[in-house]
């Protein structure tokens, strides 16, 4: 009911202002309704045709439906239904955004928790696994060096070394299957960053689509 209301009363004072400036006109000589007609923000989107009488019969389509709004043989009554029309065209394009808008917000909720979850855990899962990778690459080191120190030692403790030297291997291989989690958990958290991205800048574009519709609603028709 509020929207409805809306609406009528923006009918009613287009509608109002339309025909007291078309009255001024008849009594002042009236601006260059030709010019008015030929300003961008209707001949983009209407179309006005004349018929030569006597008398001359003006008549105003929609440009992207072909559609006949209105025709008079008075030029100023024929805009003012131009215009009205646009105000209608702008109120039902704003009601289509704003259900848009309201059909995606839950949406965004629904990604924005769930992407705030995955991000905290993906980012505890890297954390853990900085911390696996420091220490194994801290024991590597110190592998190493033991296998190093052992390698001058005698034949008795050659058997030892080549043990060690086997731990060694398997703690490397461990280590480049934890690199491997490590990027894949990174690439999971970028993907998710970015759908949180998308998401908001739809929201953004929406947002300013309704703020555009409402200014255009708002402000004063052409008579």
């Amino acid at each position: 009911m509020n929207t409805l209301g809306r609406i009528l009363v923006v009918f009613t004072a287009a509608a109002s202002l339309g025909f007291a400036a078309f009255a001024g006109a008849l009594v002042s000589g009236g601006p260059n309704w030709r010019a008015e007609a030929a300003v961008p923000s209707f001949a983009n989107d209407l179309a006005l045709e004349e018929r030569p009488g006597p008398p001359s019969q003006f008549s105003v389509k929609d440009r992207v439906t072909d559609q006949q709004i209105g025709s008079s043989t008075l030029l100023p009554e024929v805009l003012v239904q131009g215009r009205l029309k646009q105000v209608q065209n702008a109120q039902t394009a704003l009601t289509d955004t704003n259900q848009k808008i309201e059909q995606i917000k839950p949406r965004i909720a629904e990604v924005s928790v769930r992407i705030a979850a995955d991000l905290k855990g993906a980012d505890q899962r890297l954390q853990l696994l900085r911390e696996q990778l420091s220490q194994i690459e801290m024991q590597i080191q110190m592998l190493t060096t033991e296998i190093q120190q052992k390698s001058v030692d005698a034949q008795a403790i050659r058997a030892d070394a080549e043990e060690r030297r086997n731990e060694g291997l398997r703690l490397k291989n461990q280590l480049e299957l934890l690199r491997n989690d490590l990027y894949a958990v990174e690439k999971q958290r970028d993907a998710l960053a970015d759908e949180l991205v998308r998401l908001n800048e739809i929201e953004q574009r929406l947002a300013r689509r309704n703020q555009q519709l409402k200014n255009q609603l708002d402000g004063k028709p052409y008579p």
